[in-house]
């Protein structure tokens, strides 16, 4: 670990309120290299891993720069806190734990890449690999739980130590790559996409499938659920809406003209998502006719955000444009362009946003109302 004061650029904005203005830059900080993870608000700290590896924490009211944590390789994926563990995973293969100050706790070594965010439930952390597998692991100890799914010959060999028949086992299940849609949790089931075209529900408790719902291309959306339903894209264009409980019934789908890499947000009877195809949907979540649509000037990666009568996101490829749109007539309040594209999601503390970019800073927004 290196102290992050003493290899990053710092810039802070002292920015006085200005009443007139919806939104104001409250200060930005410029890293050592791009960033496409969505940062994690800990107590003080805003902590995001960005190209070259680093797991940065920042102090959030100011922007200055409190330690620093170096993988090696990219980190995509957005961290989370357990058990008092800032926990995330790299492209290196390895998923990691560490502390509040920036010390390793632990590592965790997978097949492939880990570019999604992982998810925590009591005193498990779930994340998925491009190795195919999804990974139930004890944040304590990395202690493995379980993984899905489980190989032809690990059943073989586990059936045997358990003194059971191992005749008509069925073939394994072979999942595609696991990539960059993160696990909800819902009770006690798993929802995540795969590149090999379906959404997986998974059972967190002994890690067999539930079910799996087909689409025509790959799932990189994160799936949302609500009341039964599991809300989420597919790089076939459309937005599902479809039963939680064993995937048969259908709801909805909304087409649109481009792939979905964003994500659904739920307010009220609305749900909000992104298309590649530059607009940004309003859904109702009962009947899925679109309620109306923002056009951007690049692909809508980032998972959008509310507050009060605001929805929150940004511009991917050829944009990199953070937008404040009013929630209700969907027209641009306030927007800040950036020198990259932006594929992270705004995070909301208080009265304040926080959003990385591709052109290495992070940026905090003070909202005004």
């Amino acid at each position: 670990m290196r102290r992050a004061s003493i290899i990053l650029i710092f810039i802070f904005i002292f920015a006085s309120c200005k009443k007139n203005q919806p939104v104001e830059l409250l200060w930005k900080y410029l890293g050592q290299a791009p960033s496409f993870s969505t940062p994690l608000i800990v107590d003080d700290l805003l902590v995001f891993g960005n190209e070259d590896g680093y797991l940065t924490a920042l102090n959030k009211k100011t922007g200055e720069p409190r330690w620093s944590y170096n993988v090696g390789m990219n980190i995509i994926s957005a961290p989370k806190y357990g058990q008092g563990k800032i926990l995330f995973g790299s492209i290196n293969y390895n998923f990691y734990a560490v502390d509040t100050m920036g010390k390793e706790s632990w590592k965790f070594t997978t097949r492939r890449a880990i570019k999604s965010d992982p998810i925590v439930k009591g005193d498990t952390v779930y994340f998925t690999s491009y190795d195919g597998h999804i990974y139930a692991v004890k944040i304590a100890n990395k202690e493995i739980v379980w993984k899905f799914p489980v190989s032809h010959n690990e059943k073989v060999s586990q059936l045997k130590a358990e003194g059971k028949d191992v005749g008509g086992l069925v073939e394994d299940l072979k999942p595609g790559e696991f990539s960059y849609s993160s696990p909800f949790i819902d009770g006690d089931i798993l929802y995540v996409g795969n590149l090999d075209t379906y959404l997986y529900a998974v059972n967190i408790n002994d890690g067999t499938m539930v079910f799996r719902f087909k689409t025509d291309d790959g799932v990189t959306s994160s799936p949302v659920v609500e009341n039964g339903i599991v809300y989420f894209g597919s790089n076939d264009k459309n937005i599902y809406a479809v039963d939680a409980k064993e995937g048969k019934k259908i709801y909805f789908k909304v087409e649109t003209q481009g792939w979905i890499n964003s994500s659904p947000r739920i307010s009220g009877d609305r749900i909000y998502i992104g298309s590649n195809d530059k607009n940004m949907y309003v859904i109702d979540k009962k009947s899925g006719s679109v309620l109306g649509k923002f056009t951007a000037a690049g692909p809508i990666i980032s998972i959008p955000a509310i507050y009060k009568n605001l929805v929150i996101f940004a511009g991917g490829q050829g944009d990199g444009t953070v937008y404040f749109v009013d929630i209700n007539t969907l027209k641009s309040i306030f927007e800040y362009k950036t020198g990259g594209k932006i594929e992270s999601d705004p995070v909301i503390d208080g009265n304040v946003v926080y959003i990385t970019s591709t052109d290495r800073f992070t940026y905090a927004f003070r909202i005004n109302f």
